[in-house]
C-alpha cells in the first residue's frame, strides 16, 4: 500500500497506477519526451526498476568494457581501439533480461535493440575513428538509461558528460569514472569541452 519515492517526483505531482504504456505511446506518437524517449534533460524522471543480480553483474561487465573504448577516443588512439570495440560488443550481446516482468519489457527491448545496432556499427567501423565516434554517442546514451533505470553495483562512481559542441552543435553525452572531462568526440582538438550533467551511479 505504500512506496518509497527516492527521486523524480514531488509532493502535489499526479501519477500514473494502471496503464502508463499506454499513456507513453500516446505521448511519443505526439513527439513529446516520454519514458521511452525522455527528453535531453530527464534521465532522472526515469521509472526504476529492480534488476536481477545476473543482469547487473553483466551490466558491470559491459561498463568496464565500455570505458577503455572511452578513453580509446578521448585520446584518438586509433590502434588496438578493434580489440577494445569487439570486448564491448560481446559483454553487450551477453547481457540477458533484467527482469521477466512484462512491464519492464518494453523499455528493454527498446534499449537493447539500441545497444546491440551502435555495437554492431561500431565494430563495422573500428579502423574508422569518425565513425566509431558516430555510433559510440547513440550508446552511450541508451547505456546511460540502462544505468538511469535498472541502476549500477559497478565498484566507483559512473558520471554522465555532456558535450555541446559534437556532431556541428547538436551535442552528445558519455559516460566516465571521474569530474575531469576527456572528450570522446574530439579527442586532442577538444580534450575538455564538456562538463558533468548528473551522477549515474554511487559506489558504496
Amino acid at each position: 500500500d505504500h512506496y518509497l519515492v527516492e527521486r523524480g517526483l514531488k509532493e502535489g505531482d499526479r501519477v500514473v497506477t494502471r496503464g502508463n504504456f499506454k499513456i507513453d505511446s500516446a505521448i511519443q506518437i505526439l513527439a513529446k519526451p516520454s519514458m521511452m524517449n525522455p527528453g535531453e534533460d530527464s534521465l532522472s524522471a526515469l521509472p526504476f526498476f529492480k534488476a536481477s543480480d545476473a543482469f547487473l553483474d553483466q551490466l558491470n561487465l559491459v561498463t568496464e568494457a565500455y570505458l577503455p573504448v572511452q578513453h580509446a577516443l578521448s585520446h584518438d588512439a586509433i590502434e588496438g581501439l578493434d580489440a577494445l570495440v569487439g570486448v564491448l560488443h560481446a559483454t553487450i550481446d551477453a547481457l540477458p533480461s533484467p527482469s521477466n516482468e512484462e512491464e519492464q519489457s518494453s523499455s528493454w527491448h527498446s534499449l537493447q535493440a539500441s545497444l546491440h545496432k551502435a555495437a554492431s556499427e561500431m565494430t563495422d567501423s573500428s579502423s574508422d575513428l569518425a565513425k566509431v565516434r558516430e555510433s559510440f554517442s547513440p550508446l552511450s546514451r541508451a547505456l546511460s538509461q540502462v544505468l538511469a533505470q535498472w541502476g549500477s553495483s559497478f565498484s566507483s562512481e559512473l558520471y554522465l558528460l555532456h558535450c555541446p559542441m559534437a556532431f556541428k552543435g547538436q551535442g552528445a553525452d558519455w559516460i566516465q569514472t571521474h569530474q575531469a572531462v576527456e572528450n570522446p568526440y574530439f579527442g586532442d582538438r577538444m580534450f575538455a569541452c564538456g562538463e558533468v550533467k548528473e551522477t549515474l551511479h554511487q559506489s558504496h
